[in-house]
């Protein structure tokens, strides 16, 4: 091969090889990365991420993010991409609303850049869904019930919330981060003790806090029957040790089945008239439930009548007469704020005789099926007032014809001598009392 030949053949050879390297390298293709926006609470900690940094490599090469410019060095970036604030700092949306930072990504090879917007947001203080709060529970509750809960509204970080009782009210009760309020482990109510706790709660975004007020009223539940609005209530007034006394029935006419509460802790069954020994001089409370529909102290001991000391209240007893019932009883008072059930009584005969200290108004009382009043305000302590407030609210109802109502020694005003006028007149009753009162003037 001649020298000539032998150079252009080298020179094909390395042009060959030449072409075969250049088809076989590949270009490196740039992260791409754009400009982003985030917005974000000014209360965000410095453990949370704020954002994630989008970009993204068509070569599927692994990425590193730096942060080149930061906003007051309060922001840093991990090498992954996540943003957050640096350790210690906190945003302030009063202060500066907006940071742009820029941030570089890199394949290893090629690097591009962008800026990265933080918009900062106002806190919103969390706010109680109500000024107050008022719930009621019974006494007896569980310290695992839930007594109730307040609710609260906060759009930036509900999850931030946090509740505390500032007046514990006696120490009783807890609320969890729930804003639920029940009682402290091994902790109760007492109506006895205290009918209504007042507490101060707060709730906390972490910045900011505000302040409600709960109160819970306390349901009483009856320990006893003289707790129990069902109850025929007496109170009896013990003048001496191991006193008896007597309660007069008229079980020669109706059957009796009740419970008696005596007030000094002994409860019994009793299915007619009873007697019961106080050990000590005090007032009793007494209290009857069951079927008891008569009281007869008219045919009673003086000493117990003269126990008997007032009528608190006449509870669901329905009664069946009332002849006789206090006949006699001289300390008798009249404290009751409810009616009795005089549905089916029709003799009243004698029932507030000689019950000097009774003075009450009874012109509700319900005494459409009644026929016999003989003597029942017999020398009682009713006023001129009281009777003739009575008479009046008889007057108006639907009552019986003909009956007889005696109330010696007591005297009408101007409304009761015109209500006696309508009884005696329209529905001719027979009402025996001292008159009109000499002092009245009516017109």
């Amino acid at each position: 091969m001649t020298p000539k030949k032998f150079i252009l053949s080298a020179f094909i050879l390395l042009l060959f090889f030449s072409c075969s390297n250049d088809d076989n390298t590949v270009a490196n293709t740039a992260p791409v990365v754009s400009n982003q926006t985030v917005s974000t609470s000014e209360n965000i900690l410095d453990t949370d991420i704020i954002y994630q940094v989008n970009a993204n490599d068509a070569d599927g090469d692994s990425l590193e993010f730096t942060l080149d410019a930061n906003s007051d060095a309060l922001f840093e970036l991990s090498s992954t991409g996540a943003l957050s604030l640096a350790t210690g700092k906190t945003l302030s949306f009063a202060t500066k609303t907006q940071h742009v930072l820029t941030i570089s990504v890199t394949d290893g090879v090629d690097k591009n850049t962008a800026t990265l917007t933080v918009n900062v947001t106002e806190n919103e203080s969390p706010t109680f869904s109500q000024e107050s709060y008022e719930f009621s529970k019974p006494e007896d509750i569980p310290d695992t019930e839930i007594i109730g809960t307040v609710v609260v509204m906060d759009l930036d970080n509900p999850e931030m919330l946090e509740f505390t009782l500032n007046d514990n009210g006696d120490f009783l009760f807890e609320i969890d981060n729930d804003g639920q309020i029940s009682l402290l482990e091994g902790q109760s109510l007492d109506f006895e003790n205290k009918e209504k706790h007042t507490l101060e709660i707060s709730v906390s975004d972490g910045l900011i806090t505000s302040i409600t007020q709960v109160g819970i009223s306390v349901e009483n539940v009856p320990d006893t029957l003289a707790e129990q609005p069902e109850s025929f209530i007496t109170t009896w007034e013990i003048p001496v040790p191991d006193f008896e006394l007597t309660l007069t029935v008229d079980d020669g006419n109706f059957q009796y089945n009740y419970t008696i509460d005596w007030g000094d802790g002994t409860v019994e069954e009793v299915t007619g008239g009873t007697t019961h020994v106080y050990q000590e001089p005090d007032t009793y409370t007494v209290a009857i439930q069951g079927n008891f529909p008569a009281i007869f102290m008219g045919l009673g001991e003086s000493d117990s009548k003269n126990a008997l000391k007032s009528i608190e209240q006449w509870g669901a007893i329905v009664w069946e007469s009332m002849n006789g019932a206090f006949d006699g009883c001289p300390n008798l008072e009249y404290n009751a704020e409810d009616m009795p059930d005089l549905s089916v009584v029709q003799d009243m005969s004698f029932m507030f005789k000689d019950t000097s200290a009774l003075n009450a108004n009874l012109g509700d009382w319900n005494i459409s099926n009644v026929t016999d009043m003989t003597g029942m305000f017999d020398n009682s302590g009713m006023s001129t007032n009281n009777y003739s407030s009575t008479l009046v609210g008889w007057s108006e109802q639907n009552v019986q014809n003909g009956v007889t109502l005696g109330a010696e020694g007591i005297n009408t005003n101007c409304d009761g001598q015109t209500a006696k006028g309508i009884l005696e007149g329209i529905s001719q009753w027979n009402i025996n009392d001292a008159g009109l009162d000499q002092l009245a003037i009516c017109l």
